[in-house]
C-alpha cells in the first residue's frame, strides 16, 4: 500500500475561525472499553471539543482530507495519516476546506491499560494532539488491519473484551514499530533521545548526554536545536512531562508520577506541569476520575 505523506502543520486560518465561531461542543460516547466506526462525509462537517474527551481517540484517514485543529494551529491529514488524541486535549476536526469536501476515517475511542503507556507516546503537535504520517507501509498496513478488527469487535457488543483489547494493543504496537523507523535525523541525537525516553527519572546531565552522543556540550545543543527545534533540556523536560501525564491517566498519584519522571520537588513539578497543560497534576488526575 503506497503511503501518502500529506500531513503538515499550517497556521490558524480565517476558514477555521469561521467554522468555529458558532460551534457547540460535540458529545463523545463513553469507550466502555471501546467504541468506533468507519465514517464518511461528503459535505462540510466539523466537531468541536473545547475540553477534549474522557478517553483516547485514534483516527486513520482512509480517503479524502481533513483538518485537526488545536490552540494556535491545525494539521491537514490525508490518506494513511494517523492521529492520536489524549484525554482532555482540546481539539476540533472536520473535512478540509474544499469545493468538494470528502473524508473517510476509521476511528476508535478506547481506554488503555497501564502497560500500554509507552505505546501512546507519539510526537506531539500540541499537548495531547499527535500524528503519524510516515513509516514502513507494511507495518502501518498491519496497524490498519488491527484497527479495523478492533472496530468490528467493538460493534459486536459485550463478551469479546479480551479479543478487543488484543486488537487495540496490536494496532498500537504496529504504529510504534513504524514510529521507531522515524529517526530524529541524526544518530547522535537519537541515542540521547532514546536514553531520556527510556529513563525519564534519570535527570538531564548534559555532560553525560554529550559523551553518549560523542560530541561536546555546545555541539549537542546545536544538534538538538537543528533536529528537534528545542534545546536538550527542553526536549528532556517535554519527555518527562509527557510521561508524567500518561502515568496520571493510568491512575498514579501526582507525587508518584512526578517521582517516576525525575521530579523530586513536587512544587516544581506542579508548576512545570501547569505551564505545559494548563492545570495542576492533581486536578488533571481528578478530572479524569482515575484512582490507584
Amino acid at each position: 500500500m503506497a503511503l501518502a505523506l500529506i500531513c503538515w502543520k499550517i497556521p490558524l486560518m480565517a476558514t477555521r475561525q469561521a467554522l468555529t465561531a458558532a460551534r457547540q461542543d460535540a458529545p463523545c460516547p463513553p469507550a466502555a472499553p471501546a467504541f468506533g466506526d468507519d465514517s464518511s462525509w461528503h459535505q462540510p462537517m466539523a466537531l468541536w471539543r473545547s475540553r477534549g474527551i474522557g478517553d483516547w481517540l485514534i483516527m486513520l484517514t482512509v480517503t479524502g482530507r481533513a483538518r485537526i485543529g488545536f490552540a494556535g494551529g491545525e494539521i491537514l491529514v490525508g490518506a494513511d495519516d494517523w492521529v492520536l488524541i489524549a484525554p482532555g486535549a482540546p481539539h476540533d476536526y472536520g473535512t478540509a476546506p474544499s469545493d468538494r469536501p470528502h473524508w473517510r476515517v476509521r476511528w476508535l475511542v478506547f481506554q488503555p491499560t497501564a502497560d500500554w503507556l509507552d505505546l501512546l507516546r507519539w510526537d506531539e503537535d500540541a499537548p495531547g494532539i499527535m500524528h503519524l504520517s510516515a513509516g514502513p507501509a507494511d507495518r502501518l498496513s498491519k496497524a490498519a488491519t488491527a484497527l479495523d478488527e478492533a472496530i468490528q469487535l467493538a460493534r459486536a457488543g459485550p463478551g469479546r473484551e479480551r479479543l478487543l483489547r488484543n486488537r487495540i494493543e496490536a494496532c498500537l504496537l504496529w504504529c510504534q514499530a513504524a514510529r521507531q523507523d522515524q529517526p530524529l535525523g541524526d544518530p547522535r541525537v537519537q541515542r540521547v533521545a532514546d536514553r531520556w525516553s527510556s529513563e525519564p527519572a534519570a535527570g538531564t546531565d548534559l555532560a553525560a548526554a554529550a559523551a553518549l552522543a560523542g560530541v561536546s556540550i555546545p555541539q549537542l545543543v546545536r544538534l538538538f536545536r537543528r533536529h528537534t527545534g528545542r534545546s536538550p533540556r527542553e526536549f528532556a523536560e517535554d519527555v518527562r512531562l509527557d510521561r508524567a501525564r500518561q502515568l496520571l491517566l493510568a491512575g498514579y498519584t501526582a507525587v508518584a508520577a512526578g517521582l517516576q519522571c525525575g521530579f523530586a520537588d513536587g512544587a516544581h513539578f506542579g508548576r512545570r506541569f501547569r505551564e505545559r497543560y494548563g492545570t495542576t497534576p492533581g486536578a488533571f488526575r481528578s478530572a479524569r476520575g482515575t484512582r490507584r
